[in-house]
């Protein structure tokens, strides 16, 4: 075979292809393509359109012009999004060039207010969107169910509904426990979040209900079985660490073993605590209520802030005996309210430091000696109707007659624009409890001659207080206040916004030691916006 040149292999015995010429292995008989010296077979073209696959821009299909418009090395027919690079900024499965929100996960498309964009990336989206918390309770409500669900404006969000009755009863059961039947009706709630945080709900109701709460993402139904649900609680319902998107919240009614459902009314409040971030309410024209929680070290700071040109007043208040600031506020007609005066909580909380209200004196500053023996005065606000309030150093026993209204502090925090926590015009506390991190409550102007009413939580979780001194630089740098003064802390450091907590109370006050709204004292006065 050593001259063998024919060129059909079929009957081509040798051993060896050294001198096998055949050129077209299609015909060549030996199976082993190892011994093969044909030429190399020719790269592979899986779609068949001339290119080969190393070279082609789509090589699962046809694309012989290697069109690629966006010019993302993806020819268009095996790119999803043919006029986007970057196809999809947030991997929400929605090309960019189509999306609502390019850069913030949309899935849904929500656009709550319909002006094109979406909802996770839209500040105003909110504007028309019903919430017992802030200035949109009087809105009409949404069905609450999948297809309508009850959109949140922004969190803390609260609602008084019932499952009695509701449009959907759609879910039986829930993937994240599939055990536990909830056949009767249920109330869905959305929400949309742009930062990673820690959601928190709370659910009252009342005997002969049972509702339960049911957090989930991206939620799907078949054969009543929910899937998605990332979490399940009856009445506390608490997850951290979650990342920013859309979420859904379902309040159904538990069923039984023997199938009888346990529908009814609920009152429901949740939240969205987003470390670092401002979270702000709007209360009325004029005012807000913000939040922010830091994370390094934590803090939790509420901040109320009012222009009373807008027709509001800042109105101070004796309370009946001694009442938390949640219980005070109803009769007041406030908006949002704090914690006053110092008190004797022995004596019906009578108030320690000065109290006008409506041109009614119910007590002074008291007399504070240092260890010198100097008769200390004592920084107070007053201010009349719906005025600025003003500040002045009183001494003890003495009466401002020309306001109506007036509150003592202690201490002083920020004076004409310089913080310095002072016992005495330009003379820093020296007390171990100002030196220590407290609970600590504020009233303050800022540079635009805005009230701004201050809460910093401590003693719980939700955060460890700071010194006076901390407090007074906080309110400069931060919020830019050009004088302040504190009120009482501690156990009795309360902010309450009505209707945007079931408390009412939308701080982490301290006295039941938890990080949550329920651990209000009972005080002598607050200060209300209303």
């Amino acid at each position: 075979p050593a001259d063998d040149d024919d060129s059909s292999p079929a009957d081509d015995d040798d051993s060896s292809p050294a001198d096998d010429d055949d050129s077209s292995p299609a015909d060549d008989d030996d199976s082993t393509p190892a011994d093969d010296d044909d030429s190399t077979p020719p790269a592979s073209d899986l779609d068949g359109d001339g290119i080969v696959d190393g070279s082609d821009n789509c090589p699962a299909t046809s694309n012989a012009n290697q069109q690629d418009l966006d010019g993302d090395g993806q020819g268009d027919p095996c790119d999803p999004c043919p006029s986007d690079n970057p196809n999809d900024s947030d991997g929400d499965g929605v090309c960019n060039s189509a999306d609502n929100c390019p850069n913030n996960a949309n899935p849904s498309q929500a656009d709550a207010d319909g002006d094109g964009d979406g909802d996770a990336c839209d500040s105003t989206s909110s504007s028309n969107t019903y919430n017992l918390c802030g200035a949109n309770a009087s809105l009409s409500r949404a069905t609450g169910t999948l297809s309508d669900p009850i959109n949140a404006p922004w969190t803390p969000f609260v609602d008084a509904n019932s499952t009695s009755g509701a449009a959907q009863d759609l879910v039986d059961r829930y993937d994240c426990a599939p055990g536990t039947q909830e056949h009767g009706p249920e109330v869905v709630y959305r929400f949309v979040t742009s930062a990673p945080g820690d959601f928190r709900a709370e659910l009252i109701d009342g005997v002969g209900v049972d509702i339960d709460l049911h957090l989930a993402q991206n939620p799907t139904v078949s054969g009543g079985l929910l899937s998605g649900c990332i979490a399940r609680a009856h009445e506390t319902l608490e997850v951290t660490n979650l990342p920013a998107g859309e979420y859904w919240l379902f309040a159904d009614s538990w069923t039984s073993g023997a199938g009888v459902e346990y529908a009814g009314a609920f009152e429901l409040a949740y939240e969205w605590l987003a470390p670092d971030q401002w979270n702000e309410v709007p209360l009325a024209a004029g005012a807000s209520w913000q939040r922010l929680r830091t994370s390094s070290p934590v803090q939790t700071y509420n901040v109320i802030t009012a222009d009373l040109s807008q027709g509001l007043e800042l109105q101070p208040a004796r309370h009946s005996g001694c009442q938390t600031v949640a219980a005070a506020a109803p009769s007041i007609g406030a908006l949002a309210g704090v914690n006053a005066n110092y008190f004797q909580a022995g004596s019906g909380c009578s108030t320690t430091d000065l109290l006008r209200v409506d041109g009614v004196l119910h007590s002074t500053n008291g007399s504070v000696v240092d260890g010198a023996g100097t008769v200390l005065s004592q920084r107070s606000a007053g201010w009349n109707g719906n005025g600025v309030p003003s500040f002045q150093w009183l001494n003890p026993g003495s009466d401002w007659p020309s306001v109506a209204d007036a509150v003592g502090g202690y201490p002083s925090l920020v004076e004409g624009g310089t913080p310095l926590a002072a016992v005495q015009p330009g003379q820093q506390v020296w007390s171990s409890t100002d030196w220590t991190a407290n609970p600590r409550t504020a009233l303050g102007v800022n540079a635009a001659g805005h009230v701004v009413l201050v809460t910093v939580d401590g003693r719980t979780a939700a955060g460890s207080g700071l010194t006076s001194s901390s407090f007074a630089n906080w309110l400069s740098t931060e919020l830019n206040l050009i004088n302040a003064i504190g009120l009482d802390g501690g156990g009795s450091t309360t902010a309450v916004v009505p209707d945007c907590w079931l408390s009412d109370t939308v701080n982490f006050p301290s006295d039941n030691s938890l990080p949550d709204h329920w651990g209000a004292r009972s005080v002598g006065s607050g200060l209300y916006l209303r």
